[in-house]
């Protein structure tokens, strides 16, 4: 319904629908965009934000605040939880069949993981952007990570969302060496990660594995997929809606397909699965 508001205020176009990745992209490092809601560690990659001030330095993105995510019924923003993650973690690698020699591939995972690789990934091997370590093992950087060129950062490839890694010696270092730069030099997505987005991450392993206890292809599957598609097709309907009493009715209409067409027999079968791992890790909700 917020979403609907805006639409109606004419604060987006019809083109969310229809851009694609590259061009949505496109608009925002021309400085294209005045509201945006956006993945802010995609800067580490496609560098958005990095790129539009390099060409216009007096123009930047910057999170929302106090609560970067939409007020919701009143509520406080120490009450508002923007993301939810599990300990399992985000992502995966694989070893396939065909490699020759798995144990070197699996020793190189492990060694990954450990903090030296850590520093490795996001900064580079010693000698480049960094000679010494303090004394808390943290590499000394020669200047801020904030100001490398996107040049310097792809010659090295160097990425704080590395896979594999492991989060605590990833973000608990990056976190650390950021913090020793000066205020204005310090990265944007290692200062919004760690001191805005991080404190209202919710953790969330009592949700881990609800969605595949369902086989795609029974009857259960099939269904949750119809249910998913006529979401997809009729969510662009609630937000372009003209008036508010369209946007609910159209929402209502999503709610009633959904329950006619067998959602409430697979919520059934996520609640088991959800309750079965409460029992294993407990739960974050309180009510």
């Amino acid at each position: 319904m917020e979403a609907n508001r805006w639409w109606r205020e004419g604060l987006f176009s019809e083109s969310q629908f229809t851009d694609t990745g590259e061009q949505i992209l496109e608009k925002i490092v021309a400085g294209r965009t005045a509201l945006l809601f956006y993945d802010h560690s995609l800067d580490e990659t496609n560098h958005f934000r990095r790129i539009l001030r390099e060409n216009f330095p007096d123009d930047s993105y910057e999170i929302v605040q106090p609560n970067p995510f939409p007020p919701a019924k009143g509520l406080s923003p120490d009450k508002i939880y923007g993301d939810c993650q599990g300990t399992v973690g985000w992502n995966v690698t694989c070893i396939t069949t065909k490699a020759e020699q798995p144990q070197r591939i699996f020793d190189l995972w492990t060694y990954l993981l450990t903090p030296e690789a850590a520093i490795l990934q996001m900064y580079g091997p010693q000698g480049q952007y960094w000679d010494e370590l303090d004394d808390q093992g943290r590499p000394i950087l020669k200047k801020p990570e904030a100001e490398l060129t996107t040049d310097e950062i792809n010659k090295l490839g160097l990425w704080f969302w590395m896979i594999p890694g492991q989060s605590d010696n990833v973000d608990t270092m990056k976190f650390a060496v950021n913090d020793m730069q000066p205020e204005d030099k310090r990265n944007w997505v290692a200062s919004t990660q760690a001191h805005i987005l991080t404190p209202t991450l919710w953790l969330s392993d009592e949700f881990t594995g609800i969605g595949e206890v369902i086989d795609p292809q029974s009857d259960e599957g099939i269904q949750r997929t119809m249910c998913e598609d006529y979401v997809v097709a009729n969510y662009p309907r609630v937000i372009m809606a003209e008036t508010p009493e369209e946007a609910e009715k159209i929402y209502q209409d999503i709610l009633d397909f959904c329950d006619k067409n067998g959602l409430p027999a697979v919520e059934e079968l996520y609640d088991k699965k959800y309750q079965e791992n409460v029992k294993l890790v407990g739960t974050g909700l309180t009510k």
